[in-house]
């Protein structure tokens, strides 16, 4: 029985007595026993309000402030002690459930019944919008919630009343009057704040689960307070402590994530609902107001989102001035760097009179993210016994230096045009630098007596740039027309990464190590294999420059989004039905541009280059042969397991690297000499055709779509949300067609020209209906069942549809085929969720969600060889060539991804001291995949009657499991929040998952091991009387100094091993 039944069986159980467990509450009449004399209205009110349960409520215009009344009654009816007294002062109350509304008496009777319009916004305290709170007509099934800029309109009685509630806050009732404008300020619940906030006296994490529960859709909040609560250097790092989300880091930092083990492919990245121009890594927490992770579609948002989008939310500006600086500086216990640091500014205010609101935001960091890393090879194919261990056949140690800087700022301005509109402009700009090295020295340790070579491979990017901006305008307008709201805005997005050119080297040494025999191999450790080579390691003699090679890239995209949607109030008579109606359509015009220019040198063992060395530095070499020059030593490899030993300079690499760029572009210039200078391969640099050509990308994209999508709310416990959506999509692609030549071409040639690259064209269309449904029940307040089933598709990558064409037909041993295939189909899927909640007093906020993907149509690069009777991909090859073939494809086999989610967020308010101080927040995700993997398998027959022998090929599939998904992910924080201290310790943990599977063998599964690190976070403030504050920070990330292990399956040895260390941050903030 699949996993996803019983987890049906348990809610429905959980739903039925839930049920049952309904209960109405009572009202009685009460008397009333008051000696006043010579008093105002306002105090007769208040001291009706200590004798009773009843909360009055009136407008301040309607009472003054004369002392003229004076009462004496004992045990009388309340209706009619305060009706004697109203009587007098032309005003009358009208008794609702445990509130009475004073009013002003009215005898025309045709006005009592008249309806308006009521529109309005609802702010906390510090000015900024309430999402989710409810409003409604007491006594009435009517009733309303706040949008995501707290405002809402509601169709009233005129002279009624208007109940405005939020978890966490003090309920309000305003009285409905001509004016149709409001602004609704809620107060805190203090008593409710220490119960049932989820992160104690974090108000913005109350806030941010709040906007959780009263969404209509599956998704999790973050605040920014809770952003800023761990040591994250990035949003995905943030994100990464959400359930159902894991992280894959670079350098110990996060660079990508998977929501429900589907990778960013399948996740889209938003900025207020806009795409964002540059990587979730380059966004800084500070620079935000929080993070909302949607864990499903509704019709009014994008298609292209099967695992979810991550929804960034911009800071706005409350009332008064407010600004903050925050300073910290940083040391990396893996380099012993003191240089990183973090610089974080913040203003902001209101003008004329607060309509216009202004916010700034502008961080710098610098951060180091050099890592240790070691990969072992292993020999997996030299025997079929089972019990019988691989051997290690290759060592690799590599010392990666990497230093980011980044740098963001965000503009934020609102104005309140009129009562009827308001409009709204974001912008965002990031840029990021990063300076990387890296120097590895790698060797096969199986051999003989001084057999053993070894070689140094370097690498530099001297700087990497990637920018990029968002700009949203947005508005809102409140129509007389069937009461709707418009919603209208058009958002501007541009990115450019420029990496002028990442040089490499390769070196050998003429000098041989001592060898190990396989025997030894099979048994011995990583460390023992390497402790062996120490000596020649750190004394390395005779080194030999072997290739040199660059890779240059640039890309550029932008794109044009304007944006109309809709939203009209609908109503039925009995006020039992309520709802919306929201429909809307959204264009996109946007262009992506990718070049690539790849060159190699290949120097060792070349006449000319030797030569080229002995005429121009012959101080330095002699012998015409370019040795690497040392730099030092590095002997605490991986914490000190292993010896790197010498560690080399990169000067004398870029010398030689410029001058023999300089020396082929002279020598192309010059023209033939007759020599073997003519040759490119030996004078200078050369294309790589297939990484210069065939990956580069022109393409123009047109984006449209539409949706309709109701929302029917049936009393207060059940609402629907139905709703289609049609996405139509075309692109025209540019690309190349080209072959492998003989004799490649001098990097300084025209590169279309020189290899007869055609112009490849194609234009892709795409229509699609999606329909997707959301059903809520909320029998009780403290508990909501939701489900929903939506329609989500993956469109191919650029990369797949590009009408490239590429074939190596120079060698028959290796003949080689590879194409996009712009007639892909997209990714068609279909999602199913389920999810309990429970959230109120002591408990806090406790869920459980499951949720089924299947897909249609997956995609997939194929990679075979291509057999005799085959179709031939190009007229170049024969039928009986054996082509080794790279095509993308979509294949027919099902997929299944499942799993569950908990998540639990509570404090311990109700707790003595000092257990009261300790807040929690845990959630642990199962994720279960099975995918299928298509392999082929050649074999070797000879036909009936024939005296040759022919290739044939069989082709299989093996249902195994999906791969970069771990089954288990689990995230614990604990806090401790005393007044101006916080500190908070969090635990994470991520159990093994595969990396690549094998078609016949588990043994040789490539294994991510499990990974679990502890961080910590504490901040003191000190007020001042002026309010300000001054907040010291200390934040430790990694304190268990983790590492990332790969392994096989089948050996406990690993391939890979990588070490990034611990860093620690100490900082100042002021706040005012």
């Amino acid at each position: 029985m699949s996993l996803i039944t019983n987890y049906l069986r348990v809610i429905s159980l959980v739903l039925l007595l839930s049920i049952f467990g309904l209960s109405n509450a009572q009202t009685s009449n009460q008397k009333v026993t008051i000696e006043l004399k010579n008093v105002t209205l306002k105090d007769f009110i208040r001291q009706i309000e200590s004798q009773t349960n009843y909360t009055i409520v009136y407008q301040d215009t309607l009472i003054d402030n004369k002392k003229d009344i004076t009462i004496k009654v004992v045990e009388e009816p309340l209706n009619k002690v305060i009706n004697t007294v109203l009587d007098k002062e032309g005003l009358q109350a009208t008794f609702k459930n445990n509130t009475i509304v004073i009013t002003k008496k009215n005898t025309d009777s045709s006005r009592e019944k008249k309806s308006v319009l009521v529109s309005g916004v609802v702010y906390d305290e510090e000015g900024m919008p309430v999402i989710g709170a409810s409003i409604t007509i007491p006594g009435t099934n009517r009733g309303v919630i706040t949008d995501l800029d707290g405002r809402f309109s509601i169709e009233a009685p005129l002279n009624s009343t208007l109940k405005i509630t939020y978890v966490g806050y003090q309920p309000k009732e305003i009285i409905v009057t001509d004016n149709p404008n409001v602004k609704i300020i809620l107060q805190q619940a203090v008593k409710e704040l220490e119960e049932i906030v989820i992160t104690a006296q974090a108000i913005g994490q109350k806030n941010a689960i709040l906007k959780q529960i009263n969404s209509n859709t599956l998704k999790n909040v973050i605040s920014a307070e809770k952003l800023q609560q761990n040591p994250d250097i990035n949003t995905i790092e943030a994100i990464g402590r959400l359930p159902g989300i894991s992280v894959i880091r670079s350098g110990g930092e996060g660079a990508a994530f998977l929501i429900r083990g589907l990778d960013q492919t399948y996740s889209k990245v938003l900025i207020n609902g806009e795409p964002l121009a540059v990587g979730l890594n380059a966004v800084s927490p500070y620079s935000l107001e929080g993070v909302e992770v949607y864990k499903t579609l509704t019709a009014n948002q994008e298609g292209d989102a099967v695992a979810g989008s991550v929804d960034l939310t911009m800071r706005e500006a409350p009332k008064g001035l407010h600004y903050s600086i925050m300073a910290q500086s940083g040391y990396n216990a893996l380099n012993k760097d003191f240089g990183n640091y973090s610089f974080v500014g913040m203003v902001s205010n209101r003008f004329f009179n607060e309509k216009l609101g202004f916010f700034l935001s502008l961080t710098a960091d610098r951060v180091n993210r050099s890592t240790n890393l070691l990969n072992v090879g292993y020999n997996t194919n030299y025997t079929t016994n089972l019990n019988d261990p691989f051997y290690i056949n290759g060592m690799n140690f590599t010392l990666n230096e990497r230093i980011n800087y980044k740098q963001s700022a965000v503009l934020t301005l609102d104005y309140i045009v009129n009562k009827s509109t308001t409009l709204n402009f974001q912008s965002f700009l990031s840029t990021i630098n990063y300076y990387s090295s890296s120097q590895s020295k790698s060797f096969n340790p199986e051999g003989g007596i001084a057999t053993i070579p070894i070689y140094v491979n370097m690498s530099k990017i001297p700087k990497n740039r990637t920018s990029g901006i968002t700009n949203n305008f947005s508005g809102r307008t409140t129509l007389k027309f069937l009461r709707s709201i418009l919603y209208y805005g058009v958002s501007y997005v541009y990115n450019e990464t420029d990496n002028p050119g990442t040089r490499t080297w390769a070196y050998s040494s003429k000098t041989r190590a001592d060898g190990l025999s396989r025997d030894s191999l099979k048994v011995f450790s990583p460390e023992q294999v390497a402790s062996h080579f120490d000596k020649i390691l750190g004394n390395l003699k005779e080194t030999e420059l072997e290739s040199m090679s660059y890779d240059q890239t640039y890309a550029k995209n932008w794109s044009l989004t304007p944006r109309i949607d809709f939203e009209i109030p609908i109503k039925s008579n009995s006020d039992l039905v309520h709802g919306k109606i929201q429909l809307g359509a959204k264009y996109r015009l946007s262009h992506n541009y990718f070049d690539r220019n790849v060159g190699i040198a290949a120097v060792g063992n070349n006449s000319v280059f030797i030569d080229f060395i002995k005429n121009n530095y012959n101080y330095y070499w002699p012998s015409g042969i370019v040795e690497l020059t040392v730099a030092g030593q590095e002997n605490n490899f991986l914490g000190g397991s292993y010896n790197f030993g010498d560690k080399y300079s990169f000067e004398r690499n870029d010398l030689v690297f410029d001058a023999w760029l300089q020396h082929g572009k002279e020598t192309y210039l010059a023209g033939p000499t007759g020599g073997l200078s003519d040759d490119p391969r030996y004078s200078g640099f050369v294309y790589d055709l297939y990484s210069s050509a065939m990956n580069d990308l022109d393409d123009i994209n047109q984006y449209g779509a539409g949706y309709i999508m109701p929302e029917i709310n049936i009393g207060k416990w059940l609402m629907i949300m139905p709703g289609v959506r049609f996405e139509y999509g075309r692109t025209k692609m540019k690309a190349y067609s080209g072959n492998e030549v003989t004799r490649p071409y001098s990097v300084f040639q025209d590169i279309n020209s020189a290899y007869s690259l055609k112009d490849s064209i194609a234009i892709r269309e795409d229509k699609f209906f999606l329909p997707m449904l959301h059903l809520r029940i909320k029998p009780i307040d403290w508990f909501y069942t939701h489900f929903s089933y939506t329609h989500t598709l993956r469109r191919p990558d650029l990369s797949m549809i590009s009408p490239f064409e590429y074939y190596n037909a120079q060698d028959a041993s290796s003949y080689s085929y590879s194409a996009g295939n712009p007639n892909l189909k997209t990714e068609l899927w279909k999602s199913y969720d389920l999810q309990l909640t429970f959230h109120g007093r002591k408990a806090g906020l406790f869920s459980i969600t499951g949720f089924k993907k299947t897909v249609k149509d997956k995609l997939w690069s194929r990679t075979y060889k291509r057999i005799q009777g085959e179709p031939i991909p190009n007229p170049v090859f024969k039928d009986n060539d054996l082509v080794n073939m790279t095509v993308y494809e979509n294949h027919p086999y099902s997929i299944l991804l499942e799993g569950i989610e908990t998540e639990w967020q509570t404090s311990f308010g109700y707790l003595p001291k000092p257990f009261s101080y300790l807040t929690l927040s845990a959630n642990y995700t199962y994720t279960h995949g099975k995918s299928p993997n298509p392999y082929t398998r050649l074999y070797k027959y000879k036909p009936e009657g024939s005296r040759y022998e022919l290739t044939g090929r069989k082709d299989s599939v093996v249902i195994e499991p999906m791969t970069g998904v771990p089954e288990h992910v689990f995230n614990l924080t604990m806090g401790i929040e005393v007044k101006n201290f916080k500190s908070y310790l969090s635990y994470q943990y991520s159990s093994e998952k595969i990396l690549q599977t094998h078609p016949n063998d588990l043994r040789l599964y490539v294994i991510s091991e499990p990974y679990s690190r502890l961080d910590f976070n504490a901040s003191y403030g000190f007020d001042f009387k002026n309010k300000d504050i001054l907040e010291i920070i200390l934040r430790t990330a990694n304190l268990t100094n983790s590492e990332d292990r790969v392994r096989y399956r089948g050996e406990h040895r690993p391939i890979s091993v990588e070490q990034y260390g611990i860093t620690v941050d100490l900082g100042l903030r002021y706040k005012f």
